[in-house]
């Protein structure tokens, strides 16, 4: 099973680069920016890192389904596995009991 992380590392690639930029423009603008406009580029970039942390939520929320999904498999085959284990030695209880059937005779 593989998991589907590119995707969500490519998600997080925008928010991360975006924090960076936000404190390197706000270090380097600090004294000559007024606050009303440091105040709205924050906001600006606040909104898009909202956007950015919505699609890797339903990401992730895609990859649990998909871990769901296998988790219900691997119990199914798990369930097989067991009852052609009970079914194995019950054949093989079978065989031995003709074998020793037959070698009585």
């Amino acid at each position: 099973m593989a998991l589907q992380v590119i995707p969500i590392l490519k998600a997080v690639a925008p928010l991360i680069a975006q924090a960076g930029g936000i404190v390197a423009g706000m270090r380097s603008t600090r004294e000559t920016t007024r606050m009303e406009d440091r105040v709205g580029k924050i906001e600006q970039e606040t909104l898009r890192a909202g956007e950015v942390l919505t699609s890797v939520a339903q990401q992730l929320q895609a990859v649990a389904q998909e871990l769901k999904r296998q988790a219900e498999i691997t119990q199914a085959m798990q369930r097989r596995a067991a009852t052609m284990l009970v079914m194995s030695g019950a054949a093989l209880a079978v065989a031995v009991l003709a074998l020793v059937i037959v070698a009585a005779r």
